[in-house]
């Protein structure tokens, strides 16, 4: 059976790791795996196992969205025609183009469109207006789909009550990148006489930035510990002001440090230097950073909301992200104690390492074969070149 994966263009860290985790491991062998993407995506992805088959298409890489929409009107059909998949997979949950009667699935990475507290933080915004867009995009494709892959039990629960229609579904988790396995774990019994807390997060308004300055602020005042934030990534123009405004308020510019994005293959020894990871967030469907913090032995302070403690379960310490007290607390509970936060990171390098890609495959897979219809069995394969 062959299945067709749409890859598209771009998309966010999390939708291109999960997408090259699955594709790096072996797919079974009477699957033929076709990924359709950009020539910049597939750059991006790098090498795949060799058993997937990457077809770039450079108009996908247009600049002008007309452009683009063109070729998916025009030629995404002649495109799925040519390879007569079982199967046409959406990873990143929009399904778009005309596929005649193939069966479709899409993946499901963004639970933010469903959250009310979205659309309360943002309010009446060009911000709330693009994330009520994109639910409206997502519901569509789930309806039509005939199965949707979760990356998480929790955003599962959340979207199929709100969302009558999906068919199908399963879970096919979010993994630990496979360059963190072999990670020596970072949790010290004694602390340096600078202890560097590392918050690793796009800034949304959902990820609270501005109160883990304001903790940090607090548990400093409180142990009396020169506390050194470092915080990672990059985000929207309202949260960013909003942090900004923070660490003015608190005269924290000496000790907070605001670092953009940086690269993944830098990553490792960013986490590697760092005394504690803070996770603020309260809207996430299955975190990376937080796999790659536990993957580096951490200690972790952590926020309480959605499938966080099912991830990092009794392997740190929890707080509300809305009340920066609480996250003062967590910290003050991990930096009071070194045999304690030694065992939070060794128990969480144990969780991480149960997530492996090659079962997160053989899931997403076997789930697509229970999609493919009966005609899928006996379906021509040839034409291997059509799509070249």
């Amino acid at each position: 059976m062959r299945i067709l994966i749409d890859g598209g263009s771009a998309g966010s860290g999390g939708y291109v790791h999960h997408l090259r985790g699955v594709l790096t491991a072996r797919p079974p062998a009477d699957l033929d795996v076709m990924l359709l993407c950009s020539p910049r995506l597939a750059d991006t992805l790098g090498p795949l196992d060799e058993r997937v088959r990457v077809v770039s298409h450079p108009e996908l890489d247009d600049p002008r969205r007309a452009a683009r929409l063109r070729w998916w009107n025009q030629r995404f059909p002649a495109v799925v025609r040519a390879a007569a998949p079982g199967v046409l997979l959406h990873p990143r949950g929009f399904v778009r183009g005309r596929a005649g009667a193939v069966p479709r699935a899409v993946v499901h990475h963004n639970i933010a469109p469903f959250c009310a507290e979205t659309y309360r933080l943002y309010g009446m915004s060009l911000d709330s207006a693009r994330y009520l867009a994109t639910r409206t995009a997502m519901v569509r494709g789930m309806r039509k789909a005939a199965g949707v892959a979760f990356v998480h039990e929790y955003p599962r629960e959340v979207v199929t009550r709100q969302v009558p229609g999906i068919r199908r579904h399963t879970i096919v988790h979010n993994c630990t990148p496979t360059s963190y396995l072999d990670v020596p774990p970072a949790a010290k019994v004694e602390l340096p006489a600078q202890v560097k807390v590392l918050c690793v997060s796009t800034q949304y308004m959902s990820k609270y930035p501005w109160n883990v300055v304001h903790g940090v602020c607090d548990a400093r005042a409180r142990t009396g510990l020169d506390l050194r934030l470092h915080m990672v990534g990059g985000g929207d123009r309202r949260t960013g002001d909003r942090l900004r405004e923070a660490i003015r308020d608190r005269g924290a510019q000496t000790f907070v440090t605001l670092h953009d994005n940086v690269p993944e293959e830098r990553m490792r020894a960013v986490y590697a230097d760092a005394d504690l990871f803070v996770f603020p967030s309260t809207q996430e469907c299955f975190p990376l950073t937080l796999l790659e913090a536990m993957a580096s032995g951490l200690p972790i302070a952590c926020s309480e909301r959605m499938a966080m403690p099912r991830i990092l379960r009794d392997a740190g310490v929890y707080f509300d992200p809305t009340d920066p007290a609480s996250l003062g607390w967590a910290l003050g509970t991990l930096l009071a104690d070194g045999e304690f936060r030694v065992r939070c990171g060794k128990l969480a390098q144990i969780y991480a390492r149960e997530y492996q890609w090659q079962r997160a495959a053989d899931d997403l897979f076997g789930f697509l074969r229970t999609l493919a219809g009966p005609a899928s069995a006996t379906r021509s394969l040839a034409r291997d070149g059509a799509m070249a």
